[in-house]
């Protein structure tokens, strides 16, 4: 009788893939790969055809899962393979996809080691899918790079070595010398006892590996670093080691290094890695330059900082947990330093000063070997040659002059143009005595520069020095990586660009300015509502806020609903005393009575309401919110009458004022309100198939839900509440930086 996939695996049908990986585990002790070869493969491709069918019916009901699968046979497998590799060419990639997120990585595992599993079950995922590339041992020795060493071959443990084999279970696809390379790598000699039924598994997967013509050309390093890439969604980005030379890039050591997931990719010669976390860095003091070291704290880059991706690879480095060197860090954040040398400030002109220092002494070789050559008998019997070699040296020499004038003219001359901008603002002793007193702040690696009052800046033009007070807007302008700038206006109508090269470091700066120009608006805004509104604030509140209302509208809709009181309440009595006390024949009838009498009070309850809105929040509060709102700061949405100011958020329509200061508010958030039911005796001016309203809801620290942009059934302009609640999230993210949220 032929036994099913379960009865190999001797459970019941499930979608459970930890109980089919726990049963097929505990079933493979009784098969030894060796003593059982044919059970053990049976159970193998029980074990594969089951864990295929759970994750194909995952979503499926109980009960059509298991009629599906319960009859199903090993020899299925069989046949499921051969119609997978049936008609294909040995050029064509093979088409097939492997749920390599189905592996479970459990705590039994170190950090580490499910770092490189994961990095492992990724690249096989693509060597699988494209064999004949891939699927070369020069891939599996990159995969596995530094593996061989410590402290990664601490980590190559009987658990670890289970999930790798498990790993390679699912791909069938490699060359016999990538699986030497495995071999030779995790199980050596094959003498450690611990390993010696994995190393059985792992034999039997090597002999089943099915054969794929290759062609050795095309496993070049190029191929092999898209293999790394292709762990990423969208493109990595590449920092260059030097000049962008594709010619040279196979004779040097590291010519590029690409920023993928959590990992440093090296290109060149060879194709390495290395986990971030497992890295050391430091920062020279003088020239910024990031040194960035193994787990042996042996060099292996360094990067200048005039390089445009340098900023970049600090960033990648930080947010990957890589390890500072440096000593204690007392710096405003990993991007912001201390200036402590006004040297640094011409860090950015480091490169043209390098190229001078290289191109001069090779024009002066040049000449030297020229004359030389002029003066020596060794080429005098073949005169071609010694031409040939004459224009060479000559052009070199040339060149070298050329570039060396050309970079000494452009390095003078912004040397000249940065210290005449120091002289013209009369901004250099103030400058130097900022740095003294540690006021002064620089972006690492040079270009942004933050005193005390100041800030200088490089750009394309060279470099400029500006007030901080003259900045009406900064912010990150362009995507994330190489092409992130600071974008800064100027009250003058100025905008400049400085290049930065990472968001996070543009973050950095932004959290610092911002800091100053909080810190001088609060200064100058103080003495300026002290001055106008001291007599205002100190009067002592009365029955009536008229006198605190500073806009024009808010005075006119609270002084209208104080008319509509008065007037109402004379009505009132009026009628009263016509019906009541006067009793005079000639009144009202009875029923004209009752609807003037709650058409008084309707009109008395709504004026109460609007009055009640006014004088809910402090006078302060009422006049500090008006004062925003006059000097025009923050956003304002005229359509739903909405202002996001520095403190507060301001809601004035229907008559009806909201202020909610930024302190106060827990969470903002966009939600579908449906439209109100109409009623049998209503005719409604809402089609029936109208869209719920989108609305903005605010949710206060006291639990209370505010809500805003209501257009009471008709469809609302999400576009403009998205608008409205992005202001919003961004307003208060700039406040949670500052701390004042």
């Amino acid at each position: 009788m032929k036994k099913s996939i379960w009865d190999w695996l001797e459970i019941e049908p499930t979608k459970d893939i930890n109980k089919i990986k726990a049963a097929y585990a505990e079933v493979a002790k009784k098969y030894h790969p060796t003593e059982h070869p044919e059970e053990f493969k049976q159970l193998r491709d029980s074990y594969k055809l089951a864990i295929r069918y759970a994750q194909k019916h995952k979503d499926d009901p109980e009960e059509k899962f298991f009629e599906e699968v319960k009859a199903f046979e090993v020899e299925e497998v069989i046949q499921d393979k051969e119609s997978e590799i049936k008609g294909k060419s040995v050029s064509e990639p093979a088409k097939l996809k492997f749920d390599f997120s189905r592996i479970s990585f459990t705590d039994n595992l170190s950090d580490r080691q499910k770092r490189m599993l994961d990095l492992f079950a990724g690249m096989i995922s693509f060597a699988s899918s494209q064999p004949e590339i891939y699927g070369h041992e020069k891939v599996m020795k990159a995969i596995t790079y530094n593996w061989d060493r410590s402290p990664y071959k601490e980590e190559i443990t009987p658990v670890f070595v289970s999930y790798l084999v498990d790993i390679l279970r699912q791909s069938e696809l490699l060359s016999t010398r990538a699986y030497e390379v495995i071999e030779d790598l995790i199980f050596g000699d094959g003498t450690d006892n611990d390993l010696k039924e994995l190393h059985s598994q792992f034999l039997l997967l090597k002999n089943e590996s099915t054969v794929v013509t290759r062609n050795e050309a095309d496993i070049t390093m190029e191929r092999i670093g898209k293999c790394f890439l292709k762990l990423l969604d969208k493109p990595a980005p590449v920092v260059y080691l030097g000049p962008q030379i594709k010619a040279l890039d196979k004779y040097k050591k590291k010519s590029q290094v690409t920023l993928v997931n959590n990992i440093l990719l090296f290109k060149g010669k060879e194709v390495k890695y290395y986990f971030c976390s497992d890295l050391y860095y430091d920062i020279d003091k003088r020239s910024d330059a990031l040194k960035i070291y193994d787990h042996n704290k042996k060099i292996i880059v360094k990067i200048p900082s005039y390089n445009p991706g340098y900023r970049l690879v600090l960033e990648h480095l930080l947010n990957n947990k890589s390890t500072y060197l440096g000593a204690k860090k007392s710096d405003a954040s990993d991007y912001i330093s201390k200036l402590d040398s006004i040297f640094k400030v011409w860090l950015p002109l480091q490169y043209k000063t390098i190229i001078i220092v290289i191109c001069g002494p090779i024009a002066l070789l040049s000449r030297i070997f020229y004359v030389l050559v002029q003066r020596s008998n060794i080429l005098s019997g073949s005169g071609i040659l010694h031409t040939v070699l004459t224009i060479v040296v000559l052009m070199v020499a040339i060149a070298g002059i050329m570039s060396t004038g050309f970079f000494s003219v452009i390095l003078i001359f912004e040397l000249g143009e940065t210290v005449g901008a120091l002289k013209k603002s009369g901004a250099m002793p103030e400058l130097v005595r900022d740095i003294k007193k540690g006021k002064a702040l620089y972006v690492k690696g040079g270009g942004i520069y933050i005193f005390d009052r100041y800030i200088m800046y490089y750009t394309r033009d060279g470099s400029s020095i500006d007030l901080i007070k003259n900045l009406i807007r900064v912010e990150i302008y362009g995507e994330r990586g190489v092409s992130s700038k600071l974008k800064m206006a100027f009250t003058d109508g100025r905008t400049v660009y400085c290049n930065v090269n990472s968001c996070s470091a543009a973050g950095a700066v932004l959290d610092v300015l911002f800091a100053k120009l909080k810190e001088k608006e609060i200064i100058a805004e103080k003495e300026e509502k002290w001055n106008k509104y001291e007599k205002l604030k100190l009067k002592k509140s009365g029955l009536f806020i008229s006198k605190y209302l500073i806009m024009e509208n808010l005075k006119n809709t609270y002084q209208g609903a104080v008319m509509m009181i008065i007037i109402g309440i004379m009505a009132a009595f009026f009628l009263i005393y016509d019906k009541v006390l006067v009793k005079s024949e000639g009144g009202f009838q009875y029923y004209a009575i009752l609807i003037t009498f709650a058409i008084i009070l309707i009109s008395m309850a709504i004026s109460g309401n609007i009055i009640r809105c006014f004088r809910r929040y402090h006078k302060n509060i009422l006049i500090d919110a008006q004062i925003q709102i006059l000097k025009n700061i923050g956003y304002h949405n005229e359509k739903y009458s909405l202002y996001i100011l520095d403190d507060y958020f301001v809601s004035f329509r229907h008559y009806t004022l909201t202020i909610i200061p930024f302190n106060e508010i827990e969470s903002v958030s966009g939600e579908d309100v449906k439209p109100p039911k109409k009623q049998p005796y209503e005719i409604s001016l809402v089609e029936e198939s109208a869209k719920p309203s989108y609305v903005l809801m605010i949710k206060t620290k006291d639990g209370k839900m505010w809500k805003f942009c209501n257009d009471y059934g008709k469809n609302s302009d999400r576009t403009v509440v998205d608008e409205i609640i992005s202001e919003l999230k961004c307003k208060l993210d700039e406040k949670k930086h500052l701390g004042l949220a």
